[in-house]
């Protein structure tokens, strides 16, 4: 290709038998003093020197097309319009690709639109079924659906993710996809249908962007450590109370933000609750019921529980007589503790609670109070059976269900909420039922008797990637939803799976593919644990949304060849650092 062309100010466009319009020579991006194309190549001496606040223009060739990509560093770079000069309604994608050295962000919106919309490349898998990382590659990520008449494609250097987070990297756009949409999926577009959705996060304020406060979330979820809180409490722990020789950065920062907050006399969990239902968003509180103390010895006392600490006759017992890290649900008085720490939220407001069983098990093990139910059903020591024995399971069982029950009667006992009729409870599971099983994890039992309103089954990774001792023979991320569905037909229960887990950042390309998926096996709504930004606005609530993109998404393998005149395809740039 040529290595430099003339300043463009009309759109490239290449179309095919169904007019889509793609632009990959971004030298069209007005206005044309806000970006420099001068050393677009690494065969000039100085091949990306550019001044601040302005953009670059890097020639690229993938295996699909060629064109020149759009890439700042500046935060103060000037605001881009690329024209599209289309009407109608369009299927609009946006062209990524990872960086060497770090990641690749852009805002986007359409002229006319007041909001932005964050996009990341989250190392981008190079085929949706999820099996490999393709950092060379180039990835349209599906992005709205929307009407173009009069509107052109605006971006720019994105300031922040909204929870306090710099986005840092590089902002880079290689091209731009709209693609007409049928008419008949033109209404399905036009119009709104929406499932619930929830957001979970994590205890530390600001809890969740500003980015999601739009209609399609109705419930954040705040996760916690059962006696370990961030917020006043004359049951819980503080965090970080009596800490020393704390190393800075990580659980430091958090702990001084939290004592920062309570010195100040503010309650960092009602004013959480106070934001959710500012926008009209309903609040669960979330607890890990098995976080008492935050790592392996030396016990890091920054996340410890004096109640645990105070209390070592009510810790999980392994067979061979071995004290846990856990406190078990079958002494009354664990349950009657967690309860008392869930009672004051729901007295500060909150909708329901959300027990997160995939994050906090096992609840119960061999202590004396389930060796004395074992021997009265079945005459011999719970001691003498492995743990994958079903007989011991059902003991389990028994102890977590009583603790359901008290937790069902202390919602109702505390009455409704100006946005929940009947304060909700809620249970994060395991991958499939088998797994829950395997811990005394009863969802079907729990829907029948109608103590539960929601189950949110967690993927499977690392911490529920087995049962027992069996690997799970499923992918990263897998859950068994016809399984569920079919376990709580006949109840009232919902089904929200979550669309990954904390440590499965994704595209917009895998969360619409996985969320369709979800919809057409029978889920009710979905939820996400620890938020993307790249989901807010993208209509994930909306299953027809997710049925149209199957329609207009094309197949993506288009490696990226040769940047600037460098070739990055057999040995990227990141060769040595990668």
């Amino acid at each position: 290709m040529k290595k430099h062309r003339e300043k463009q100010t009309q759109p490239v466009e290449r179309t095919n038998v169904t007019g889509t319009l793609l632009i990959t020579d971004l030298r069209c991006a007005l206005p044309a003093v806000a970006w420099t194309d001068a050393g677009a190549t690494v065969n000039n001496p100085e091949p990306s020197r550019q001044s601040s606040g302005k953009w670059q223009v890097l020639s690229y060739r993938s295996r699909l097309y060629e064109g020149y990509m759009l890439r700042t560093v500046y935060p103060d770079a000037t605001p881009l319009r690329i024209p599209l000069g289309r009407s109608g309604w369009h299927a609009v994608s946006i062209d990524l690709a990872h960086s060497a050295g770090g990641h690749t962000c852009v805002e986007a919106r359409l002229t006319g639109d007041a909001k932005w919309h964050l996009l990341e490349d989250y190392y981008y898998r190079s085929s949706l079924d999820e099996t490999a990382i393709a950092r060379g590659r180039l990835f349209e990520e599906p992005w709205m659906l929307a009407d173009l008449t009069g509107r052109d494609l605006e971006i720019r250097y994105p300031a922040d993710y909204g929870r306090g987070r710099k986005t840092g990297g590089h902002c880079a756009i290689y091209a731009v996809r709209a693609v007409p949409l049928r008419a008949e999926d033109i209404p399905a577009a036009a119009s709104c249908r929406h499932r619930r959705l929830a957001l979970f996060c994590g205890p530390v304020h600001p809890f969740y962007s500003d980015r999601f406060d739009n209609e399609e979330w109705d419930v954040v979820c705040y996760n916690n450590n059962p006696n370990c809180v961030s917020y006043p409490s004359t049951v819980g722990t503080r965090l970080g109370l009596d800490a020393w020789a704390v190393a800075p950065g990580g659980l430091h920062d958090w702990v001084a933000s939290v004592e920062a907050a309570l010195d100040r006399g503010e309650d960092p969990l009602r004013q959480c609750i106070d934001k959710a239902h500012g926008i009209g968003k309903r609040f669960w509180m979330g607890i890990r019921p098995q976080a008492w103390i935050h790592c392996v010895p030396p016990l890091d006392h920054i996340c410890r529980s004096r109640f645990f600490s105070s209390h070592p006759e009510y810790r999980c017992i392994e067979a061979d007589g071995a004290a846990l890290s856990t406190l078990s649900v079958a002494f009354p008085a664990v349950r009657a503790h967690i309860n008392a720490l869930l009672g004051e939220t729901l007295d500060r407001g909150a909708d329901g609670i959300t027990i997160l069983f995939a994050r906090g098990f096992a609840l119960a093990r061999y202590e004396d109070p389930v060796q004395e139910r074992f021997r009265a059903l079945y005459g011999i020591e719970a001691r003498e059976v492995s743990d994958s024995d079903s007989r011991l399971h059902r003991v389990w069982a028994e102890f977590i269900t009583a603790w359901l029950r008290e937790l069902r009667a202390m919602l109702d006992a505390k009455g409704p909420t100006p946005l929940a009729k009947r304060r909700e409870l809620t249970v994060q599971t395991g991958p499939c039922l088998e797994w829950n099983r395997a811990y005394g994890i009863d969802v079907a039992a729990w829907a029948r008797e109608g103590l539960v309103d929601v189950v949110i089954p967690y993927p499977r990774h690392d911490h529920t990637d087995r049962i027992g001792s069996t690997m799970i023979n499923h992918p990263d991320g897998w859950i068994d939803i016809g399984a569920y569905v079919r376990a709580l037909k006949g109840t009232v229960a919902e089904l929200i799976p979550s669309l990954g887990h904390f440590m499965h950042p994704e595209s917009l390309a895998v969360l619409r593919q996985r969320a369709h998926d979800y919809y057409q096996a029978g889920a009710a709504g979905l939820c996400r644990w620890d938020n993307e930004e790249c989901m807010a606005d993208a209509r994930l609530d909306d299953p027809e949304v997710q049925r149209v993109w199957r329609n207009y998404r094309l197949p993506q393998d288009n490696p990226l060849l040769e940047i600037g005149g460098l070739r990055v395809d057999a040995f990227s740039p990141g060769t040595g650092f990668d």
